[in-house]
């Protein structure tokens, strides 16, 4: 294919990383981009009428871009990675980057972010706790090792926000992220209920008017990965606290006590 293309075009050689700079093959990619002569923009051609004339691309216009589409995926792969793995040297907890690296990353002043990494053994959960400040949105997601939302098409409870979000009765919302819903009794193969303190399910544990204040956040079969929490135009920022606790009465003790002003509700007895 390109024998026969430079048969039919003129393809200007493109500057090797040590002609362009006299030094290794790592500016190659920067230096490709905008290497081809009148490659690096594309202008724009209206008619007579207005509409946009698309005239054929040329041959380093082509290969430009195909350059810079180089240069954006591994810049991305690399920033990424770089973000993961400083999420993951604090796992389960929600924090702010440097305003300086936040900005230049999502440049947004109206939207304030928290991120973190989550990883969760077998019978463990992730509890969530923070009373959203006064905004128009809010949401939390669980998010591969990418920063990818998981698949929330099948899995719709990999993430939440202000109008699918449950509250206790302080105005708070409690968010659990867990491998299997722990509002639910687990039960064995047989289809008898498991005898253990985490097959107890939440709703044997608190009265109901804290269950219904639970929402349950799925990790669609992930042990691990990253996460994030914004505020949308909120002026106040509250720090969400993150606990690890094991499923059953570990995890409705933890939910009592997080609760705003405590609860006077015994693990275990079930109140109306």
């Amino acid at each position: 294919m390109l024998l026969l293309l430079s048969r039919q075009v003129h393809i200007e050689r493109l500057p090797l990383a040590a002609e362009v700079c006299g030094g290794s093959g790592r500016d190659v990619v920067a230096q490709l981009a905008v290497g081809a002569s009148g490659a690096a923009s594309i202008p724009l051609l209206l008619d007579s009428e207005g509409k946009e004339l698309k005239p054929p691309l040329s041959a380093g216009q082509v290969v430009a871009g195909l350059a810079g589409a180089a240069v954006f995926m591994a810049g991305s792969i690399r920033q990424f990675q770089a973000w993961s793995r400083s999420f993951a040297a604090r796992p389960n907890t929600l924090f702010t980057l440097d305003h300086d690296v936040y900005m230049s990353a999502w440049a947004d002043p109206a939207i304030h972010f928290f991120h973190g990494y989550w990883r969760l053994n077998p019978g463990e959960v992730l509890l969530i706790q923070v009373t959203p400040p006064d905004c128009p949105y809010w949401n939390f997601q669980l998010d591969n090792w990418w920063m990818e939302s998981l698949d929330y098409v099948a899995h719709p409870e990999t993430t939440t926000n202000k109008a699918t979000a449950l509250h206790m009765p302080d105005g708070s919302i409690c968010l659990v992220a867990a491998h299997t819903d722990p509002r639910v009794t687990i039960t064995r193969a047989d289809g008898g209920p498991v005898e253990s303190s985490e097959g107890e399910s939440l709703a044997a544990l608190l009265p109901p008017r804290l269950l219904a204040g639970v929402t349950w956040i799925s990790t669609a079969h992930h042990a691990h990965g990253t996460m994030g929490l914004r505020w949308v135009l909120a002026r106040q920022h509250p720090v969400p606290r993150c606990r690890v606790v094991r499923l059953g009465r570990p995890l409705a003790r933890a939910i009592v006590e997080g609760i705003a002003g405590g609860e006077e509700a015994v693990c275990g007895t079930p109140s109306n």
